[in-house]
């Protein structure tokens, strides 16, 4: 669902990957779907993750995490594991990174991982 709604709002303008990260993030957090829900909380969660890798705090941000949600991710990782082709996705990475800077987009792909400064603005916006 997450993904989803990140990919229509860009059919609805939003050409910032953050900003559509923030609008799945925010349609999805505000949904009484409990699946919704919980794809915008472990989407953020794996940007969070992402960038707290090689932090000082990153091993008690693991340990924090609730077993069934790590389960979740590592199964998620196994089946994108399977799927994946390293050389292919290396430069698939780097078409997207490229792509994105072509469309004025200057942090290129590091662009997604934004959308945790931008949730978290949004949450203090709002006295959350």
């Amino acid at each position: 669902p997450f993904v989803l709604a990140h990919e229509k709002a860009h059919q609805f303008g939003i050409a910032s990957e953050a900003e559509a990260n923030l609008a799945a993030y925010v349609v999805c957090s505000g949904s009484d779907d409990r699946r919704l829900r919980y794809s915008s909380s472990i989407h953020l969660l794996l940007y969070f993750l992402r960038d707290a890798v090689g932090t000082p705090a990153y091993h008690d941000y693991i340990s924090k995490i609730d077993g069934r949600v790590l389960t979740d991710l590592r199964r998620r990782s196994q089946y994108y594991d399977r799927m994946s082709n390293k050389s292919l996705g290396m430069v698939q990475r780097k078409a997207n990174d490229m792509y994105l800077k072509s469309n004025h987009i200057k942090k290129g792909i590091i662009n997604y991982s934004q959308v945790v400064e931008l949730v978290i603005l949004w949450h203090t916006d709002r006295g959350l």
